[in-house]
């Protein structure tokens, strides 16, 4: 006996913009979270963190930075001197962590 041939079976994919259609809750002003890398990459490709975040979403984007950051920017001394100036920017919001110490990763 001959075992029938397989079948191929063709399954289409959901588009990717189906997810913002059921979570209606993504989307402007985006709020971002930023952190040591962040800055740094930021300061060695010259952007400025408000306008590229603008011009990467398309949309209006509201930075926030942690205390632990702003601790850890601190703690690296004179070698992170640009990096702590631009996180005391007033366009980036700061948050109050609650937990003890300053581990920001």
């Amino acid at each position: 006996k001959q075992k029938p041939e397989t079948e191929v079976r063709h399954v289409d994919k959901p588009p990717s913009a189906l997810f913002f259609k059921y979570n209606t809750q993504l989307g402007p002003p985006y709020h971002v979270l930023i952190d040591t890398n962040f800055i740094n990459f930021s300061i060695r490709n010259k952007l400025d963190i408000c306008s590229s975040m603008l011009d990467c979403l398309y949309a209006k984007c509201t930075p926030y930075i942690t205390d632990c950051v702003m601790a850890e920017l601190e703690k690296l001394g004179a070698k992170y001197r640009v990096a702590l100036r631009i996180a005391k920017d007033p366009r980036i919001e700061r948050l109050i962590c609650s937990h003890k110490g300053t581990y920001a990763d």
